[in-house]
C-alpha cells in the first residue's frame, strides 16, 4: 500500500503543479490587463473571455469519460484501441469546437452586442482572437490527457511552465501598445507552443506503446519514462 501511495504521488504531483500551470496561463492576462492598460479593456477582455470559454465545455466532459480509456489501452499494450479513440477524440474537437468558431468567429461582434450589449461591439475583434485561441485549446486537451494517463506528467509540467513564462513576457510586452488584443495574442502563442510540444509528444507516445504484459495487469507506474 505504501509503494502504491508514493507511485500515486509521483505521477499526481507533477499532474497537478501542470494544470496550475495551465490554469495560471488563463489568469495571469486578466490580472495584467488592469495595472498595464484600462478598466474598460478589463471589462472587453473578461466577457469576450467567457464567450470564448464555452468552446471548450464539450472537450472537458469527453476528457471525463475518455481519460480512464486511454490508461487502460496503453498499460494493457493496446495500440490500435488507444490509436482510434484517440483519432476520435480529434474528431469529436473539430466537431464541437473547430466547427463552431467558424460560424460565429465571422458576427463576433454581433454576438457580443447580442450576449454583452452594445457596449461591447468593439470587442468583437477580440473575441474572433479568442475563440481562435480556444479553438486551439480544445485540441490540446485530449492529448493533454493522454500524457497524464500514461506516465508522462513531468513533459507535460515542463511544457505548461515554459508556455506561462513564454505568455508573463509577451503579456508585460504587448499589453501596454495594444490593450485587451495584446493579452489575447499573448494567449493564442502560449497555446501553440503548448499544441506543437505536446502533439510531438503525443505522436511519440502513440507510436510507441509498450507491449502487453506478460503476465497480470501493469501498475499505473509501469512504463513510466519519468516525462524527462
Amino acid at each position: 500500500v505504501a509503494y502504491e501511495r508514493g507511485e500515486w504521488m509521483r505521477a499526481g504531483l507533477p499532474a497537478m503543479v501542470a494544470v496550475a500551470m495551465r490554469n495560471l496561463i488563463n489568469r495571469v492576462d486578466v490580472v495584467l490587463i488592469g495595472p498595464l492598460s484600462t478598466l474598460t479593456e478589463v471589462g472587453y477582455y473578461g466577457a469576450a473571455t467567457r464567450l470564448a470559454n464555452i468552446l471548450i465545455v464539450p472537450q472537458m466532459i469527453l476528457n471525463s469519460v475518455m481519460s480512464p480509456r486511454y490508461a487502460r489501452h496503453y498499460y494493457s499494450g493496446n495500440a490500435p484501441a488507444l490509436r482510434r479513440d484517440f483519432r476520435r477524440t480529434l474528431v469529436y474537437s473539430a466537431a464541437t469546437a473547430l466547427l463552431p468558431a467558424a460560424l460565429i468567429i465571422p458576427v463576433a461582434e454581433w454576438a457580443m452586442v447580442t450576449t454583452m450589449g452594445e457596449g461591447f461591439r468593439e470587442a468583437g475583434p477580440l473575441l474572433a482572437l479568442l475563440l481562435v485561441g480556444q479553438t486551439v485549446a480544445a485540441f490540446v486537451l485530449g492529448p493533454q490527457q493522454l500524457l497524464v494517463m500514461t506516465g508522462h506528467e513531468r513533459r507535460l509540467l515542463w511544457i505548461n511552465t515554459a508556455a506561462l513564462v513564454v505568455n508573463m513576457a509577451l503579456n508585460v510586452a504587448l499589453i501596454p501598445a495594444m490593450g485587451a488584443m495584446g493579452a489575447a495574442w499573448a494567449r493564442l502563442a502560449a497555446l501553440v507552443l503548448i499544441a506543437a510540444a505536446i502533439g510531438a509528444t503525443t505522436l511519440s507516445i502513440l507510436r510507441n506503446v509498450p507491449p502487453p504484459p506478460a503476465e497480470g495487469p501493469r501498475g499505473r507506474g509501469a512504463g513510466d519514462d519519468g516525462g524527462g
